[in-house]
């Protein structure tokens, strides 16, 4: 599986949602949320037929954001996890977190 989210959910008129927009974790209900939120979002900043480039950047920021924060909620499980019966779940303690995620750990 190819895991990650786009760069841009909205190009010109073209917008990318659910799957199209980005994949996390099969065992993780994030992608129904994810959906939900990226279509709420539209709706916010659905502009009239001018496709104003600053209400794309400001969507293509906000979906970002809650796709960046659902990684650390799952991220976070893998390294808080104390399972010891296999390698996978030590492995998982050892992995680096996102920046964003370090951060929220330090505070």
């Amino acid at each position: 599986m190819k895991v990650g989210r786009r760069a841009n959910f909205w190009v010109r008129n073209c917008l990318s949602i659910g799957l199209a927009a980005g994949f996390l974790e099969p065992l993780e209900s994030t992608g129904i949320y994810l959906a939900q939120k990226s279509a709420e979002l539209l709706l916010d900043y659905f502009p009239d037929s001018g496709f104003d480039p600053l209400l794309i950047a400001r969507y293509n920021k906000r979906v970002a954001r809650e796709y960046d924060e659902a990684r650390d909620f799952i991220v976070l499980h893998y390294l808080l996890n104390r399972r010891d019966d296999s390698e996978f779940w030590r492995n998982a303690r050892r992995l680096p977190p996102p920046d964003s995620l370090a951060e929220t750990l330090e505070l």
